[in-house]
């Protein structure tokens, strides 16, 4: 989704005709805006493998060009009104390998115009390794430029919790770059005007540290009970799963997941699909506002954004009171407006 205007868009690719399919709100829903179809060398990657399509990124600029990013060997930058290719990177550059993680992210700096690469981190205990280089590339050149954004250290690593999973999610804000994870409460904050970083500790009020029997947990040479204990934790503890930064109302949105007991009042285990989710609400001071928590609506991540008339997710029918896939199905818009 993008906003251009006061008007809200949906951009689709269809495997039915291989075309982008772009849709316009109206008073009666989304309604067909118009197509275009895509380079030979993007489509391939397209449908070359599934997996693609969820790595795959859609942008839409300032310029009002759509930008795609199916792995780490390919971009391509479209003017939609012109319906044609405006620049292309198809050649591998190891200093950025984006896509090669499902922790890998892109992001567009506005006031740069640079297509900035956040690369996953894989260490969390050595404070020698507590940042990265970025790759900052210009995208009409493919001109590059580096610098380093650090990651906040978590807790919990350094406690004894090493088998809890680890993901890292990042917005860009003006002139700033966030970075959070999952698994704690700190956001790291690189200032590109004063190339220096500060750390805020901003705590939910929902948030809930884990188990200490955590720390007890031995998985060598026991890969099912890894496995068992990850998906205990993503159903029953508290963690992130997205950061967000609204431009029209100066608010960071750092979505979680909230804790809940493993068995329900009847004794049953609970589900994934169980789980609250909500959105603690930061100002862009870094002042902690509050939480909204909401009971009928499993926010997915990276599907919102911030428009001019609240944050919009899509969400499919199946979103509701439980975890979903954007994969086939009747699709809904939801807006979310806070007042604080």
């Amino acid at each position: 989704m993008y906003e251009k205007g006061n008007d809200l868009y949906l951009l689709a690719f269809s495997q039915k005709d291989s075309l982008m399919h772009i849709l316009k709100e109206e008073s009666s829903g989304f309604v067909p805006f118009g197509n275009f179809a895509l380079d030979t060398a993007t489509l391939y990657q397209l449908l070359e493998e599934d997996k693609m399509l969820l790595n795959s990124h859609l942008l839409m600029l300032d310029t009002h060009l759509l930008l795609i990013v199916p792995n780490n060997y390919l971009y391509s930058v479209y003017d939609i009104n012109a319906q044609q290719l405006m620049f292309q990177r198809i050649q591998k550059n190891d200093s950025i390998l984006i896509g090669a993680t499902q922790n890998d992210a892109m992001m567009y700096d506005k006031q740069r115009e640079r297509l900035v690469y956040f690369p996953y981190n894989l260490n969390f205990t050595d404070d020698s390794f507590r940042y990265k280089i970025l790759t900052g590339e210009n995208i009409y050149t493919g001109n590059q430029e580096l610098y380093p954004v650090y990651f906040p250290q978590v807790k919990e690593f350094k406690d004894g919790y090493t088998n809890l999973e680890q993901c890292h999610f990042h917005c860009i804000a003006g002139d700033k770059y966030v970075t959070t994870q999952s698994k704690t409460n700190i956001l790291s904050v690189y200032d590109t005007q004063t190339q220096k970083v500060k750390m805020f500790d901003i705590v939910s009020d929902n948030y809930t540290p884990y188990p200490k029997e955590y720390k007890n947990y031995n998985f060598n040479d026991d890969f099912i009970g890894l496995i068992n204990f990850k998906n205990k934790t993503m159903t029953c503890d508290y963690y992130n799963h997205s950061l967000l930064y609204d431009e029209y109302k100066k608010l960071y949105y750092r979505f979680f997941s909230i804790a809940q007991p493993e068995y329900n009042e009847e004794g049953l285990k609970n589900t994934i699909n169980t789980k609250h989710t909500g959105v603690s609400l930061i100002d862009e001071k870094f002042n902690y506002i509050g939480d909204y928590v909401e009971e009928n609506l499993f926010f997915i991540k990276n599907k919102a954004i911030p428009t001019s008339k609240g944050l919009a997710f899509l969400v499919s029918e199946n979103c509701h009171h439980g975890v979903c896939g954007l994969r086939q199905g009747k699709y809904e818009v939801v807006k979310l407006s806070f007042d604080y």
